[in-house]
């Protein structure tokens, strides 16, 4: 499928938004929209805001992006190649996006992805089409997978005890953005920190013996969620046991998201499984991850989440026990659970179903 037939394909879907609301207009602006309805186009200037600085408006004819002259030329250039979608630019100093969207659609009858403007966000009949991914975006999903273990393998091989956390994220994220990878996530913890914090951003603390990696990796739009941990020395026996504890959760949540399985079921293998493994209840102190895609979680699973699994849905779980985690990014083909993020000649667990990464030891 080339990407002018699957822009084609989605221009689709939010038509059909637009009839069952009974709207003249849809507005896309969020970051993670925008890149899921343009396959893979980028609309931020700040990554730390929800939504970006283009905007596609979509009515049941036509459609186009409108934004500032200041974003114009680079949004039509590099964001929207083949895609038969122009470009509205609006002065700056005197835009008024709200007009423009009401101009374009020829009514004040439409909606938006997101609560601005002063209309009601229409995010719920978005995530689910957001959800399932086209064969075109899972290709380049396991693109970004490729490239976003081969950037973490390169910096667990890279970092050596004395470096701050500070340097070891640096590390991570200049191999992710050679690649053109934006690090959406950066978590690094070392020794004592593992064990204390469950999402610990990185700090001056420098590393002795041992060091988790965490990333959120974004490209195309589309995020690619890993752990990986790094010992120098002998593995003390308690880390062992606990590693692998977590790796045994990990496989369980990763061989029961299959097609077809309610997602509260999922969780409750992946619960259970932190009994069998002697850490029941420590999945209190740490959310267990979820679906994932345009988003690095579209929502928490847990134990009364609706909803079922299914094929070209993404998960990223990432169950930890005090000490340690397990995470990748896996799809969901009709054959089972694929996951796209494994690093090569890494070491792995074998557990009681899929293998899971082990501990780095150097």
């Amino acid at each position: 499928m080339s990407r002018k037939h699957e822009f084609t394909t989605k221009l689709t879907q939010l038509r059909s938004v637009l009839e069952q609301q009974k709207l003249d207009g849809l507005v896309i602006s969020s970051q993670a929209n925008f890149a899921w309805a343009t396959c893979g186009g980028s609309s931020y200037v700040s990554t730390a805001t929800e939504a970006g600085v283009a905007h596609l408006v979509v009515t049941a004819d036509r459609c186009a992006v409108i934004c500032e002259n200041i974003e114009a030329p680079r949004i039509l250039d590099e964001e929207l190649q083949e895609l038969d979608c122009p470009v509205i630019s609006l002065n700056w100093w005197e835009a008024s996006m709200p007009t423009a969207i009401d101009q374009f659609v020829g009514s004040a009858n439409w909606g938006s992805d997101m609560e601005q403007f002063g209309k009601p966000s229409l995010e719920p009949q978005l995530m689910p089409l957001r959800m399932v991914l086209c064969g075109q975006e899972i290709v380049r999903y396991h693109q970004l997978g490729r490239m976003t273990a081969e950037s973490m393998n390169t910096a667990c091989m890279a970092v050596k005890p004395g470096m701050s956390e500070h340097q070891v994220a640096s590390l991570l994220n200049r191999e992710l953005l050679n690649h053109g990878i934006v690090p959406q996530v950066s978590l690094i913890a070392s020794d004592e920190r593992i064990a204390k914090y469950r999402h610990p951003i990185p700090s001056e603390k420098r590393l002795e013996k041992l060091v988790m990696l965490v990333t959120g990796a974004r490209k195309w739009g589309l995020v690619v969620s890993m752990t990986r941990l790094v010992h120098f020395g002998a593995l003390p026996v308690e880390l062992r046991r606990r590693h692998d504890a977590v790796t045994e959760v990990d496989a369980a949540f990763i061989t029961h998201t299959t097609a077809g399985t309610p997602i509260a079921s999922v969780f409750e293998a992946g619960v259970e499984a932190y009994k069998q493994a002697g850490f029941e209840g420590e999945w209190h102190h740490h959310h267990q991850g979820g679906p994932t895609g345009y988003k690095a979680r579209e929502f928490r699973g847990s134990l009364s989440v609706a909803g079922e699994v299914k094929t070209g849905q993404v998960y990223a779980w990432n169950p930890s026990i005090a000490g340690t985690k397990s995470e990748d990014t896996v799809v969901i083909t009709s054959d089972g659970p694929q996951v796209i993020s494994a690093i090569t000649g890494w070491p792995m667990c074998a557990t009681q179903s899929v293998a899971r990464p082990d501990i780095l030891v150097r």
